[in-house]
């Protein structure tokens, strides 16, 4: 039950664990998907900031090239003025005139009336410019001549500003009198509107020429004829400034919202134009509440500066608002579609989170069968070494790494242990069996704390015995058998006083060779036949070789023929090597006892020679049984065993297992389900080992090799047949179209539509 809870708790967590991690995961994803709208819609936003820059640059351009033209239109008006002006001071009836000191005068009224005269028809000749009237004052004699009248310039002002007062027109008369060249003034007409004002365009002929004329030549500039030539730049709350070369202002247009004329402080606004900065004849200027943008242009002909301020949202583009909204519902619905593709995205992920969960719990489930099986699997692995059915180097690795064995080299032994019950000390052979379970379970314990082994590797060969595989550094190999046995005596110390278990224990000789533990077993065994009350532990090197007795126990006639019939020359040759040591160099066995040995031994081999396989060459077999006929000799008996371990030998091309194993794969590999865990439970061998030694033998491993076979499988289908290409994947083995079609051009480098279009 308390196995039980604690699953259902550690499920229950589990679940917590797997929503919060799907909930963090949902929350990357729409981060990741925010982030990447956010990234689109600033682009998008630094694209219109882009465009609808470049367009106000471009709008402020062409409206600085139009306003450049109309600063050039009226500098032509002035200077045709001016050339008018010039041609006047070469008129003699003009000079005349202007020279005479005193209206009365002989001919002075004559010749101002001809010269008025004249003048009329001069004006037609400039229909284009922008005045209303121009007149000549002649500040010797106080007279104006115009277009229209020849009289004292107080006749003249009253008949042109009827509305004038006499201060008027002393400020009118000053202006005329004291005026430079190229100077203007403004002057309110008669009427209330401002369609009646002018502008005094005043010349000082003096000026012009090195003769002395008292002249002042006033051009009359209409108000609306001059605004006129500016209206294409001019627009609703828009002004236009005109200061000459000493900054002060010469005439101005100023209009409100629905395109009525407007007052403005003409001192204020030319000082803070002189204070402002310009790039490329542009800048700003924060006017009456609004931010304008003010354009310059300067005029060749007499330095003054023309100054249009016009607000600076004309030039954005017409289509903000519209933009603005469309941006508003991409955002809205980015947000939304942030969401969809969030969790989409999410469900091939609960899905994969799904079946990882399975897997994990598959995995956690096998492992702890595993577990389980562990102690079995030590046992199983032990016993192998022990009996010595382990063949190959391979194998032997395999079984070190799974027995947890250091990587470095050791030397290997075992301990042959028999135990009894302390029931009568007198005869221990024949004391009743022993409970097996717990006494067993006691020594096993027992040895695993007093030799240190974690884990213990033992078997049980009967019911009272047990083999325990033990390992030394071969610096330690010296040492080792007196460390032994003070622990054998510790442990049969404890053993004795706690729960009246005697034991007995022999050992072998040291080997570093994990295939020949089975020679240290064998010793062993023999070793614990000697073993007495007054010698509990036995090591088989000190034992004296009773050298009337040859040593081949039926053990060793049961392992010849084994390594023999596997095909395991190394382990025949250490055979004989054993028996060699123990008969010849150890007992000196006399003639007559090595000849019970030969003969021995040649049962064995006949015991060999007859599980041939009928499929054996008959001249080889005569060959080998002619050799059975020959004088026995320890020599012949070892070449005869090597003959047959040849011919039991698979070869390694044809039949061995790895080669069984790639031809099952080119049998099968038209199975989707085929993988490692298949072959593992077809040929009865780990997963782990097979791995390991498949990739040992064929320089790649498992999944690559099959994957190589159905490609080159496809390659060939492409090129030999017309098997369509929505079909082929089945034929080599493969489920998935897009995963079939990744794996071709991985390994080919192109697609299989493109072998088949350029076979």
């Amino acid at each position: 039950m308390k196995n039980t809870r604690y699953a259902k708790a550690n499920i229950v967590s589990s679940s917590d664990s797997n929503n919060n991690a799907r909930a963090k995961s949902f929350r990357r994803f729409c981060i990741l998907y925010t982030c990447f709208l956010l990234i689109i819609l600033g682009l998008a936003i630094y694209t219109h900031i882009v465009s609808a820059k470049s367009t106000e640059e471009k709008f402020w351009t062409q409206n600085h090239n139009t306003f450049g033209s109309q600063v050039a239109l009226l500098d032509n008006a002035l200077i045709t003025i001016d050339a008018y002006c010039r041609q006047l001071t070469q008129d003699n009836a003009f000079l005349n005139l202007a020279k005479m000191e005193e209206a009365n005068q002989t001919g002075f009224y004559v010749q101002g009336y001809s010269f008025k005269n004249n003048m009329s028809s001069s004006l037609t000749a400039y229909p284009n410019l922008p005045l209303t009237d121009y007149f000549l004052y002649l500040r010797n004699t106080d007279y104006v001549a115009s277009i229209r009248s020849f009289r004292t310039a107080a006749l003249y002002y009253a008949k042109d500003y009827p509305g004038g007062t006499s201060s008027d027109y002393e400020y009118w008369r000053n202006c005329v009198i004291t005026a430079g060249n190229g100077t203007i003034h403004f002057f309110p007409g008669a009427a209330a509107n401002r369609a009646a004002d002018i502008y005094l365009y005043l010349i000082d002929m003096n000026e012009l020429t090195y003769q002395d004329i008292a002249v002042t030549a006033g051009f009359k500039f209409d108000y609306n004829k001059l605004k006129s030539m500016f209206d294409d730049s001019l627009s609703e709350n828009s002004c236009l400034i005109v200061l000459d070369d000493s900054g002060q202002p010469v005439f101005c247009f100023a209009e409100d919202e629905n395109g009525q004329p407007t007052d403005i402080d003409y001192a204020t606004l030319s000082d803070e134009l002189s204070k402002l900065s310009f790039k490329d004849d542009f800048s700003t200027l924060n006017y009456q509440s609004e931010k304008m943008h003010v354009t310059r242009v300067s005029s060749s002909f007499n330095n003054w500066c023309y100054y249009i301020l016009q607000p600076a949202s004309i030039a954005a583009p017409a289509y903000t608002w519209l933009y603005i909204v469309i941006y508003i519902l991409v955002t809205i619905g980015g947000l939304f579609l942030v969401f969809l593709l969030a969790r989409n995205s999410m469900q091939p992920i609960i899905e994969l989170d799904d079946k990882l969960q399975d897997t994990i719990t598959d995995r956690d489930q096998l492992q702890e069968k595993i577990d389980q099986q562990k102690p079995m699997l030590r046992s199983s692995y032990v016993r192998q070494l022990l009996l010595g059915t382990v063949s190959t180097n391979l194998e032997a690795d395999y079984i070190k790494e799974f027995l947890e064995f250091p990587k470095e080299e050791l030397n290997y032994n075992v301990l042959y242990i028999v135990i009894y019950n302390n029931e009568n000390h007198e005869d221990f052979g024949q004391l009743p069996p022993l409970d097996d379970e717990k006494a067993f379970s006691i020594v096993v314990d027992a040895m695993g704390k007093y030799l240190g082994e974690n884990p213990l590797l033992w078997y049980s060969t009967a019911e009272r015995t047990c083999a325990v595989l033990v390992s030394c550094k071969a610096s330690e190999e010296d040492s080792f058998i007196m460390k032994m046995q003070s622990l054998i005596l510790k442990l049969h110390d404890y053993l004795l006083e706690q729960h009246s278990i005697w034991l007995f224990a022999g050992i072998g000789c040291n080997t570093n060779s994990l295939m020949n533990v089975w020679e240290s077993f064998q010793q062993a065994q023999e070793a614990v036949n000697y073993a007495t009350k007054n010698y509990i532990f036995l090591p088989y090197e000190i034992i004296a070789k009773d050298s009337n007795a040859f040593y081949y126990p039926a053990e060793l006639s049961t392992k010849l023929v084994h390594f023999i019939t596997s095909g395991n020359l190394p382990q025949v040759l250490e055979l004989f090597n054993l028996l060699h040591h123990e008969n010849i160099e150890e007992r000196s066995l006399p003639v007559h006892l090595l000849k019970y040995l030969m003969s021995d031994i040649r049962n064995t081999l006949l015991k060999a020679r007859f599980a041939l396989p009928s499929t054996t060459d008959k001249a080889e077999l005569e060959a080998l049984d002619a050799r059975f006929d020959e004088h026995l000799s320890f020599k012949l008996c070892e070449d005869i065993a090597i003959s047959l371990t040849n011919m039991f030998q698979i070869s390694e091309e044809d039949t061995s297992l790895v080669s069984t194993i790639e031809k099952y794969i080119k049998e099968n590999y038209r199975d989707p389900s085929l993988c490692l865990n298949k072959i593992s439970d077809e040929f009865h061998i780990s997963e782990t080992y097979f791995s390991h030694m498949f990739k040992e033998k064929t320089g790649t491993n498992f999944s690559t090799y099959l994957e190589n076979v159905r490609m080159q499988e496809a390659m060939r289908l492409l090129k030999e047949s017309d098997k369509n290409l929505s079909e082929l994947y089945l034929l080599v083995g493969y489920n998935n179209v897009t995963t079939f079609r990744r794996a071709f051009k991985k390994t080919f480098g192109v697609t299989p539509s493109t072998i088949r279009d350029n076979p």
